[in-house]
């Protein structure tokens, strides 16, 4: 019997959650409790001591409901008994045994005791608990007590553990908020490791101990807690692990007011885990001073502190002080009345933090540092746990805090010095001209058909520097090269080097105002547009290598552009680097000089990465402006050209690679972006293919770090080139251990001069380096080093983005918005709204007018890369607390670009639709209704209101035109149906009506929905407006025995009221009422259920046999009850469910010679996933087994917008080619797999002007499909099956010719269906909306029927989130075997999304 019902303290709903979030692995939340026991013991009054502990603590009788409840609620029985096991020997079985057996949390006790025998006078007492009982403080009050009644005497009754909760409902919720937030103010959350997964596994450990006695007397004298100490010190170390200055952790506090009587024997979960904020200039008493004023609000659930400072974890980080006060008098006591002594205690519990702190300080003082092994290895944490001893240690010795040892900051010098080498003290044009007179006649540079060998070269740059000189050109000097990528081009440049100027590079297709300003800013000598015929001797040198040899301009973040200044000396530097490291090895794998592809614009300073290899005696193949700019053009000119190298940004080289593109490639340098890791891990796996990584910005000359893709299996930047040096670097300067991000800084022989004519700005990127004398420069990128000496570079410190390649200061596109009389201000930044896809937005607030035209403004100043993808208008812009932009609350784009208004009367309508049913706010005319997140389902949904509208298309013109400006010029008149009797009479059997009788029983086989119902709706209005649907959809009114009739219009609603009291209870009771209740031989396919809450919302039962819907059907029921209701004009429904079963015969005929397809998917191998096969007279619908799990939201909105528009294929693609993936890596065998997959089946375009758009009925169709899941393109493809694969059905159970065939062959062991987004133009709690209560959808089956498949997987969205309901036959999987298979799902579907 019920005890008493108790809400949960806030600990234990955040457990409860963690502990139901993976129920496929072992719960760490079980906490196993050993005790030594020594001397005679008596089993059984033992036993009867512990049962008596049950009787004494009402909580440890409490099982935890979840399910069916509005909040989850603890339930106290009168009476339970503990599960009590004696067992002989083996402990460590016996332990590993009971580790393994999870606790069902509704079936109390949550805690059980097992007695090992060891030997007469030995045994272990093994308690183990559910954490969501206990706290640590309660397993010693716990054992004293159970010692106590063991010795016969009865301690005194200790408060109850409902008197706690009930002092937790006194508190000023509001008043311990608002102190939250004080000390949280403008928080941002540290995670060490923001990835990792939530669920919960079994850490390792590693335990230091500390100088105790040291610590102890220094917090003494500053008149510490040892546990501020601890939280300090951890701050510190957290600071220099992140880079940051201010940090937050989590600390779990006892949780026990002390204004609670007797609260220190009470037992239960108490403890709380509360965030702990550090500031690196914050002394330990302000620490202690901080926490201290805390003390009254510490009760304060985590969830609800988060959720008021923004939201989101704050810390993945815990430090828990164990120092629970144990009364040794106490235990001695009873160990003396019962006659047996404590020999030992050993506890092992987790927890689901990446890292966790666990601090014992007694006499000793220690530390054990319990770790996530798949997100830190044991060396990572080894180090910090070096980095926290040596911290510690500083402060005992009153020393400022330190982390690194002597050898680890010479480590770190050796990591970040680049080969020495030997580098002649000459200028480019020297070099060049050694090496015409090495090579006279050796080919230079090829352009199209022009050819000029290095002498021609030499001699044709002889004669222009000729003329340069006589224009003034020379050292000091700047000469503008306004030429396009071709031989003049380089000709002009080396004619610069012989004048003893520097080049400065201008793109003719720039836009002018741009041009102008470079022009003005740089004030050349000259500007070449053409180059003169000619040529010429060599000239004396006339420039030294510390003089400028180019000057390119990069983006300013004033809005003016900024000029780098490079000396010959630093491209001389890299030259002779990238010959020792990059050239000379190719040219001795090849045997000869390679042929290389210039591919770069020549105003971006990576155009020097091709072209150093002329200088190195290579052949140089120039690739036509236009030629570069198309991936298919590029790939045909390498293969063309037969080019040994070529250097491309990383996003032109993936497309590229969509085709065979390997040609003559010995060697690939990738460069201007991060390279994805998908990308890294498939070029390592090329064969006789050398890649390289290249990194650099412009101020440190092209390329300052190298990486070997052969070197490392993860991307990275790699090492410095020679004689450069690099250094990552915290906020103070200080070397960044190894594996914490930093600042990456460069030095050495690459540096650049500075900025033209801007010595502020100069002195401010390149800084006094503080390790050896002269200057190192700030690159603005957060890096790493890794444990063997790479570099990984892990994004920006400021506001510079990367756009193709470019680098981009989005101030100089705000000054370009803000000149126009419009705009009062304006911001750019980079979103990320597609995983891996970074896009610059611009945010303004207009004086007047809109952002019409914006976009066109940028582009006619600034070059393509720099114009956003948007421009958005808001009122003001969204600030912290302390007044900085919030760049987090800003909105995000309601498109991918910008989109005009609709212009026609119909794309006015057409739009609003759009809006209407897939639940946004606004559509413009070039939105694709799939990167809105349409999908098949809701396309029959828009096509339903577009008909009601007036308007005629069908969805598979919703497919293939996409937007509102291309449908409105299909959209003609809608066509009104016939014969509005067509669906009445005999309907003869569809495939899977055909299917169904082959699966008897299937009398309850069923779906239902609970919506909301609104206030004021009464018994008489529902009953018409269930009537009116009734009348509309013909099956509804049908019966199926031996046959499949639908009767004539008038019958009446199956309806009944029920008084709402709670629907979460009521329901399970009234559902399995209504499903005796059905029953498609007597017509009974729907049954209807009112719960009326008398003046207030209700909620409406939908009952319906699958007989006579699917899931589009309710797409078009539900939205058709709100329209009732609304008193809005219905559409015509259209082609009946007979009109259509009545044509599909003759289709079946035609489908024929489909025959040799289906066989071809259906002979391949399908390796048997369970331990057995599918047994239809075993495996029944009974011994079915089933579970939900859901994505997050974020990933669930980018799979239904972004991703599939970005890919160009369907969400459909993407959950397949998903799952296929999944079930590949879970069977251990890769290869093709064989799924059945359930579609939608309205394939109107079989039967000529069909529209099933607004019909009702089960139209599903179940076909299989052969999925190679490695690449989603290729899936896409591979599910392009004539009519969407509705001929497999049709051939299997309508065309007599090929059924037996079909009949004959194996049929999959899994099916994926996928609903769509089943609630989409839903408003979540409004009237005619899925009910919170339950899921999107529920129903029934008949245990009896046998199981369709081994597995089943049915996926849908409601809300936000994708919901994935599993389906097994649970003699063929054990559960955490189909646990294992969804988060392989879910890690495929992200993998997808990040590609």
């Amino acid at each position: 019997m019920i005890e008493d019902i108790l809400p949960l303290s806030p600990l234990q709903q955040g457990m409860l959650f963690h502990a139901l979030y993976d129920t496929g692995s072992d719960d760490v939340y079980t906490v196993q409790f050993v005790l030594g026991l020594q001397g005679e013991l008596d089993s059984k009054r033992l036993h009867a001591a512990a049962q008596r502990l049950l009787a004494r603590h009402a909580n440890l009788r409490a099982a935890f409901v979840h399910e069916d409840v509005d909040e989850p609620v603890q339930v106290v029985l009168d009476e339970v008994e503990l599960p009590w096991t004696e067992v002989d020997g083996d402990l460590e079985g016996v332990l590993a045994r009971d580790r393994a057996a999870r606790f069902t949390l509704d079936e109390p006790p949550l805690l059980r005791m097992t007695l090992v025998r060891m030997s007469d006078t030995d045994h272990r007492l093994v308690l183990t608990n559910h954490h969501l009982l206990l706290d640590g403080w309660s397993l010693p009050l716990l054992v004293s007590e159970l010692l106590a009644l063991y010795g016969g005497t009865e301690p005194p009754r200790p408060r109850p553990y409902r008197d706690y909760l009930s002092w937790l409902s006194t508190r000023d919720v509001q008043a311990s908020t608002e102190a939250w937030l004080r000390v949280l103010d403008d928080v941002e959350p540290t995670l060490l490791a923001p990835d990792a997964s939530r669920v919960p596994t079994r850490p390792g450990k590693i335990r230091v101990d500390l100088p105790a006695e040291r610590l102890y007397a220094r917090a003494r004298e500053e008149g510490l807690t040892v546990n501020t100490v601890v939280q300090s010190l951890w701050g510190q170390v957290l600071a220099r692990l992140t880079g940051r200055d201010d940090v937050v952790f989590g600390a779990t506090v006892s949780g026990r007011p002390p204004e609670l009587s007797g609260v220190d024997s009470m037992i239960g979960l108490f403890i709380n885990t509360v965030p702990v904020r550090v500031r690196a200039d914050a002394s330990p008493a302000e620490l202690q001073a901080q926490q201290s004023s805390l003390m009254e609000h510490q009760y304060l659930g985590l969830t609800e502190i988060q959720r008021a400072a923004g939201g989101g974890d704050l810390f993945d980080t815990l430090v828990v002080f164990e120092n629970y006060p144990i009364d040794s008098g106490a235990v001695g006591e009873s160990e003396r009345q019962a006659g047996i002594r404590i020999s030992q205690v050993e506890v092992d519990d987790a927890t689901h933090y990446p890292l966790t702190l666990a601090v014992a300080a007694e006499e000793a003082l220690s530390v054990t540092f319990e770790y996530r092994s798949e997100v830190f290895d044991r060396e990572r944490i080894e180090a910090i746990t070096r980095y926290f001893t040596r911290a510690a240690e500083s402060f005992a010795e009153g020393r400022p805090v330190e982390l690194l040892f002597p050898e680890e900051y010479r480590q770190l010098a050796e990591f970040g010095t680049g080969k020495r080498l030997d580098v002649p003290a000459k200028t480019m044009s020297e070099l060049f001209e050694e090496q015409a007179r090495r090579t006279p006649d050796a080919l230079a540079v090829v352009d199209g058909q022009r050819r000029l060998t290095f002498a021609e070269l030499n001699r044709r740059a002889n004669h222009v520097a000729r003329l340069l000189v006589g224009q003034g050109a020379g050292p000091e000097r700047i000469v503008a090269l306004k030429l396009s990528a071709s031989a003049d081009m380089i000709i002009a440049l080396l004619a610069v080097f012989k004048a003893g100027a520097a080049y400065l590079p201008l793109d003719p297709e720039w836009p002018a105002e741009r041009i102008d300003l470079m022009l003005a800013d740089a004030q050349p000598v000259a500007v070449l547009t053409e180059v003169p015929e000619g040529e010429a001797d060599d000239l004396p040198q006339k420039a030294l290598p510390e003089h400028p040899a180019y000057v390119i301009y990069t983006s300013g973040s004033t809005g003016t552009p900024k000029a780098v200044v490079v000396p010959h000396a630093s491209i001389v530097n890299l030259l002779c680097s990238h010959r020792d490291q990059l050239f000379d090895p190719a040219r001795e794998r090849v045997g000869r000089p390679l042929r290389v592809a210039h591919a770069w614009p020549m105003a971006f300073d990576a155009s020097w990465q091709p072209m150093l290899w002329l200088f190195a005696g290579h052949e140089l193949h120039l690739v036509p402006p236009d030629v570069r700019r198309d991936a298919d053009r590029l790939r045909e000119f390498l293969a063309e050209h037969a080019i040994e190298f070529v250097e491309l940004s990383p996003s032109l080289f993936a497309q590229v690679a969509t085709e065979p593109w390997r040609g003559s490639l010995k060697v690939l340098g990738l460069g201007g972006e991060a390279v994805p890791g998908e990308l890294w891990r498939m070029l390592r796996a090329e064969d006789d293919l050398a890649v390289y990584n290249l990194y650099g910005p412009t101020e440190c000359t092209v390329d300052s770090a190298a990486a070997d893709f052969a070197d490392s299996e993860s991307p990275s930047i790699g090492s410095p080139v020679g004689n450069a040096r690099a250094y990552i670097l915290d906020r103070r300067l200080r070397p960044c251990p190894v594996g914490v991000e930093g600042e990456l800084y460069l030095a050495g022989a690459g540096l650049a001069r500075g900025y033209l004519g801007r010595p502020g700005t100069t002195a401010e990127r390149f800084v006094a380096n503080p390790f050896e004398p002269g200057r190192m420069y700030r690159t603005g990128d957060v890096a790493r080093w890794t444990a063997d000496g790479r570099i990984e570079a892990l994004g920006r410190v400021d506001d510079q983005v990367k756009i193709r390649g470019y680098r981009i200061e989005p101030g100089e596109i705000e000054a370009v918005l803000a000149r126009e009389e419009r705009v009062e201000r304006v911001v750019v930044v980079p979103r990320e709204d597609t995983p891996g896809v970074r896009r610059l937005v611009a945010y303004v607030v207009l004086r007047e007018g809109g952002v019409e035209g914006l976009r066109e403004r940028v582009a006619a100043s600034l070059p393509d890369y720099m114009v956003p993808a948007a421009v958005v208008a808001v009122d003001s812009f969204p600030l912290t607390r302390n007044d900085k932009l919030d760049v987090k609350a800003l909105p995000a784009p309601d498109y991918e670009g910008t989109t005009r208004a609709p212009r026609t009367e119909t794309e006015a309508k057409l739009a609003e639709l759009f809006a209407e049913v897939l639940g946004v706010r606004h559509v413009g005319a070039d939105d694709s209704f799939f990167a809105l997140g349409g999908d098949s389902i809701v396309s029959m949904r828009l096509v339903s209101k577009a008909r009601a509208a007036g308007f005629g298309f069908s969805p598979r013109d919703v497919f293939e035109r996409r937007t509102v400006a291309e449908l409105a010029l299909v959209a003609g008149k809608a066509k009104a149906t016939a014969d509005p009797d067509a669906g009445i009479g005999e309907v003869p059997l569809t495939p899977m009506l055909h299917w169904l009788t082959r699966n008897a029983p299937y009398d309850r086989l069923s779906q239902a929905r609970l919506l909301c119902t609104p206030a004021g709706l009464d018994l008489d209005r529902l009953t018409r407006m269930l009537r009116t649907l009734l009348d509309r959809h013909d099956v509804l009114r049908s019966t199926f025995d031996s046959g499949f009739v639908v009767h004539p219009r008038g019958a009446e609603p199956a309806l009944r009221r029920v008084e709402l009291t709670d629907v979460a209870a009521q329901l399970p009771e009234v559902l399995e009422e209504e499903l005796r209740e059905l029953s498609p031989a007597q017509g009974r396919m729907a049954r209807f259920v009112w719960f009326d809450r008398p003046g207030g919302d209700g909620r409406l039962l939908i009952l319906l046999h699958h007989l006579v819907v699917d899931g589009a059907s309710w797409g078009v029921l539900v939205p058709e009850l709100a329209d009732l209701w609304a008193g809005r004009e219905l559409p015509p429904v259209g082609t009946s469910f007979r009109e259509w079963a009545k044509a599909l015969p003759e289709v079946a005929r035609a489908k024929a010679p489909e025959l040799d397809l289906w066989r071809d998917i259906l002979s391949g191998p399908d390796p048997v996933l369970g331990t057995r096969c599918l047994d239809p007279a075993r495996d029944t619908r009974a011994t079915m087994r089933a579970t939900r799990t859901f994505l997050d939201a974020d990933l669930t909105n980018a799979l239904l917008t972004t991703v599939p528009e970005r890919l160009g294929v369907t969400v459909n693609d993407v959950l397949l080619t998903a799952f296929a993936r999944a079930i590949a890596r879970w069977r251990g065998e890769d290869g093709s797999v064989l799924i059945a997959l359930e579609g939608h089946g309205r394939e109107e375009q079989v039967v000529p002007g069909a529209d099933l758009s607004g019909t009702v009925g089960w139209f599903t169709d179940v076909h299989p499909v052969r999925i190679d899941p490695t690449d989603v393109r290729k899936v896409a493809q591979q599910l392009a099956l004539p009519d969407g694969g509705l001929g497999y059905g049709l051939l299997r159970y309508l065309n007599p010719d090929t059924a037996p065939e079909l009949a004959r062959l194996p049929e999959p062991q899994v099916e994926f269906n996928y609903l769509g987004r089943l609630t989409v133009g839903e408003t979540e709690g409004q009237p005619w909306s899925g009910a919170l209560e339950v899921g999107a959808m529920g129903g029934g089956v008949d245990d009896a029927m046998p199981a369709p498949y081994c597995l089943v997987l049915n996926a849908l969205v409601r809300g936000s989130v994708l919901e994935a309901d599993w389906q097994w036959a649970s003699g063929i999987f054990p559960e955490d075997r189909i646990h294992d298979l969804s988060r392989e799902w879910f890690a495929a579907l992200k993998e997808i999304a990040d590609e």
